[in-house]
């Protein structure tokens, strides 16, 4: 059975709890990394700036975004692994095992990769 890294269960603890729970039995079937959870302002602006998210976090908060009144993230940037970014076909096929799984624990979800102005197809958060 599959198991998340040191760095991914990290990155998946600063989630909150319906992500972590998610993750954690999408992880029992599927091998997959925690690429992203919670982002300081900081974090987000030079993600905004690199152009990996449409949101400054000034003007908007991302969903990733944390402070002292959200101290855990919203959403959770997961790719299977081995990570290969391009393959939106692997990207897809993981984002229906999440879906399915997040259906089946009654965990509301968007996937970023249905979005359809920017596709972030790493990006899941929850639906609030």
């Amino acid at each position: 059975m599959p198991s998340f890294s040191v760095a991914s269960r990290k990155k998946l603890s600063t989630c909150d709890n319906r992500l972590q729970k998610l993750f954690n039995e999408v992880i029992k079937e599927v091998d997959c990394s925690i690429i992203c959870g919670a982002r300081t302002l900081e974090e987000q602006q030079k993600a905004f700036v690199g152009g990996f998210s449409k949101i400054d976090g000034v003007t908007k908060k991302s969903m990733h975004q944390v402070s002292a009144e959200r101290p855990l993230s919203l959403a959770v940037d997961a790719l299977p692994y081995p990570i290969k970014w391009d393959d939106v076909t692997g990207h897809t096929i993981f984002a229906r095992k999440v879906l399915a799984t997040a259906k089946k624990l009654g965990i509301e979800i968007v996937w970023g990769g249905n979005w359809k102005n920017f596709k972030d197809r790493p990006h899941y958060e929850l639906v609030l």
